[in-house]
């Protein structure tokens, strides 16, 4: 099974976030909460910085709490309270392609910095404490090695948990070193609602797009009925599907060839209908064999909280934007 795991969190509220330090620069009176960080044209020794496209960043319609920036650095309030732990989606995610043995994703540290969990390929949740002091800019998050030599996914996502120490919850992304090469946005084929080369299975699908900029693919299609399916044939050895988290989303399962791979994947997130986390890597599996596989996602017409829906009524929904397939 590869599938990102559910992190216990700690609910804390959100202090006011002091001051920290970009590559020499200096940032004050930011506003209270917590935020979240990066540098687009990253300098270091990293080979690629995050404006590389085999990086992909969770969209919002929430300015505050995605991935925002310019040239030289971004901040936002990546966590959004109240915590709901029993769901997997913790908070704004950033996912870099590759192919290689080992990665580092290079970030910041500081007094005013959060938790934040990464997985590789899906697997389970790892945290990363990226509280320091004194902080240090650029320096390595995390190092994976001794990976299999083929296409591999980091996501690494915000989190509304930090040190005790910490007065905020900052993540700052600067870029990844590769041993390998990076697996740019141009290698996978996307298969979606709007590319035209998926099938939906049932009667409760709704889709919209295209030319929705927070959809990866443009668009997303959205079904809360048991047993309804979204399905597509393709060839890669890395598949990843993209969802856009909300409140009245629930469970779905995957299976690839036949065979279920993901139980009760939860896209569920907050307790508002605003459509504040898009673009977000629910599933990935790697390492598949080489020729082509069909790989089904099944609704499970279920979800972490039962309660809780759209403004429209709908609930225990898959709202389902992309997905990936890389050689």
């Amino acid at each position: 099974m590869k599938i990102l795991t559910s992190l216990a969190m700690v609910l804390a509220l959100p202090a006011l976030a002091g001051a920290f330090s970009l590559s020499g620069t200096t940032t004050t009176d930011m506003p209270a909460g917590s935020h979240v960080t990066m540098v687009i044209n990253g300098g270091g020794s990293s080979p690629i910085g995050v404006d590389d496209s085999a990086f992909i960043f969770s969209r919002t319609t929430v300015s505050a709490d995605g991935w925002q920036g310019n040239s030289s650095a971004m901040y936002s309030n990546g966590c959004v309270l109240p915590v709901q732990s029993a769901t997997t989606v913790q908070g704004a995610m950033a996912v870099v392609n590759f192919q290689g043995t080992a990665i580092t994703l290079d970030g910041q540290t500081g007094t005013n910095f959060g938790i934040g969990a990464y997985a590789i390929d899906g697997g389970s949740l790892t945290t990363v404490d990226a509280y320091n002091n004194p902080g240090a800019f650029p320096v390595p998050l995390l190092t994976i090695s001794g990976l299999a030599n083929r296409s591999h996914v980091l996501s690494y996502q915000v989190t509304c948990n930090k040190n005790t120490s910490s007065s905020a919850y900052y993540q700052t992304l600067q870029g990844a070193t590769i041993t390998g090469t990076p697996n740019e946005f141009s290698a996978a084929t996307p298969y979606s609602h709007v590319n035209g080369n998926v099938t939906f299975g049932g009667s409760g699908w709704q889709c919209g797009g295209p030319g929705n900029a927070q959809d990866i693919s443009g668009g997303h299609c959205w079904d809360g009925t048991a047993g309804d399916y979204a399905e597509w044939t393709f060839t890669g050895s890395l598949i990843e599907v993209f969802i856009r988290p909300d409140v009245g989303d629930g469970y779905f399962d995957v299976q690839i060839d036949g065979n279920t791979v993901a139980h009760d994947v939860s896209g569920q997130y907050t307790t508002v209908d605003n459509d504040q986390l898009d673009a977000w890597m629910a599933f990935a599996e790697s390492g598949l064999s080489s020729g082509s596989h069909t790989i089904k996602l099944v609704v499970d017409g279920s979800a972490p909280y039962p309660n809780e829906s759209e403004n429209s009524g709908q609930k225990n929904l898959l709202q389902f934007d992309v997905g990936l397939a890389f050689p």
